[in-house]
């Protein structure tokens, strides 16, 4: 019975917002009903338009930052309604529940500002927590917040049939509205959440800081011009949903990068053994031939040659390709959090990543270059990089030449 719980929510979840809210608590009697002064388009094809560019351009923005996005809609739909409707709101118009998103947005992108110059190594535990609560929101607002917000709107908006045959138009409109609005939140969503699992592979603050501060610009650029104007913002939504379309196969492949990391953060799957049949899964690099980036799949050997093997989308079928390992230097990678398959290029004269594994073999770099019968275990490029700066820093602070006195006659 148990397993059947998740659904039961979730049917619960999207029961209770697509149900309109209006209905579900009486005007207090001591209240009089507002006049509606607003003018009714429900039999004129720019009230339809005008909803049709409402409902893109709000389903756009949530999309971009779903925890800001629904709090902003609650605190809008809150201020906008008479006193005697605020309890019949839907339940994101409250104001604990769009405080409380106002107030872990801010929380948690604070560690992009106030903490740019902090070692991102040390942020990575906030990085982390900021892609859970993105994907955790998304989650909600897709299934509860846009198809309500969505089949509000259309409601008001709704023509009324002129003849018997069309009786069913004005609800099957509206279902078909809110799929479409959900299918734009997904292809919107996976693109800009994308950027949050660039975040958790970056080891830098000020590239994290960056892409944070390009996200905000976008979505406030984007949010101004389509308050001022629906045409402008009806526009820049398409152009928007358009592009991240375009890329939608790129953001699956960085959503799947991001989302086993948290698995394997949050289940502490790093800290375990290897078992001795356990495959080797990780991520192609850019450098990996004939792969698409940040394609998941299994690394194995096969006589000379390392054997990368995927499904495209996860589900199909399987495709194999292969590196001679005796043409090239091989070697096994440590990392901070991903190890990595790396290969000698001759003209830089210095490996590179064409693996980046699972985060589950952080601490497996041996075990790895065993396994695939690499020729050598190399230290982390940014560990590397700290002793070089902790060397110069020593070294001008440090009083005599200890290491080098017997090089100088004195």
């Amino acid at each position: 019975m148990k397993k059947f719980l998740p659904f039961f929510v979730i049917f619960l979840l999207f029961g209770s917002a697509v149900m309109p809210a209006q209905d579900s608590l009486p005007v207090p009697d001591d209240k009089q009903v507002p006049e509606i002064t607003e003018p009714a388009y429900n039999d004129t094809t720019f009230g339809s338009i005008a909803a049709f560019s409402h409902t893109i351009s709000s389903t756009t923005g949530i999309a971009m930052s779903p925890l800001l996005g629904m709090g902003v809609l609650g605190a809008w739909k809150y201020y906008q309604s008479d006193d005697a409707y605020r309890n019949s709101l839907p339940w994101y118009s409250n104001p604990w529940v769009w405080g409380i998103c106002f107030g872990f947005f801010l929380l948690l992108k604070s560690k992009d500002t106030l903490g740019a110059f902090i070692p991102e190594v040390v942020k990575k535990p906030i990085t982390v927590l900021d892609d859970i609560s993105d994907k955790a929101s998304a989650l909600i607002v897709a299934l509860a917040v846009v198809p309500a917000a969505v089949w509000e709107e259309l409601e008001k908006h709704r023509p009324m049939p002129s003849e018997e045959g069309l009786a069913m138009a004005p609800v099957i409109f509206p279902i078909i509205a809110v799929v479409g609005a959900v299918a734009i939140f997904v292809i919107v969503w996976f693109a800009f959440n994308a950027l949050s699992s660039i975040k958790i592979l970056s080891p830098s603050s000020m590239i994290n800081t960056a892409i944070s501060v390009v996200k905000g610009a976008v979505i406030a650029v984007f949010a101004g011009l389509a308050a001022l104007n629906p045409w402008v913002g009806l526009i820049l939504s398409l152009s928007i949903i358009i592009f991240c379309a375009l890329i939608f196969s790129w953001a699956f492949r960085w959503n799947v990068f991001g989302t086993l990391f948290v698995k394997d953060f949050v289940t502490g799957a790093f800290n375990k053994p290897l078992a001795p049949d356990e495959e080797l899964k990780g991520f192609s690099t850019a450098l990996f031939p004939g792969v698409k980036t940040r394609t998941y799949g299994r690394l194995t050997r096969d006589g000379d040659e390392l054997v990368f093997a995927w499904k495209p989308w996860l589900v199909m079928p399987t495709r194999r390709n292969r590196i001679k390992l005796t043409e090239v230097e091989s070697g096994a990678r440590k990392g901070i959090f991903l190890p990595s398959v790396t290969l000698l290029n001759a003209e830089a004269n210095r490996h590179r990543a064409v693996i980046d594994f699972r985060l589950r073999y952080r601490s497996h770099a041996e075990e790895i270059q065993s396994r695939l019968g690499l020729d050598s275990t190399q230290p982390n490029a940014v560990f590397s990089g700290f002793r070089a700066c902790w060397e110069w820093f020593r070294d001008q602070i440090q009083r005599g030449g200890r290491d080098l006195a017997n090089a100088f006659q004195v």
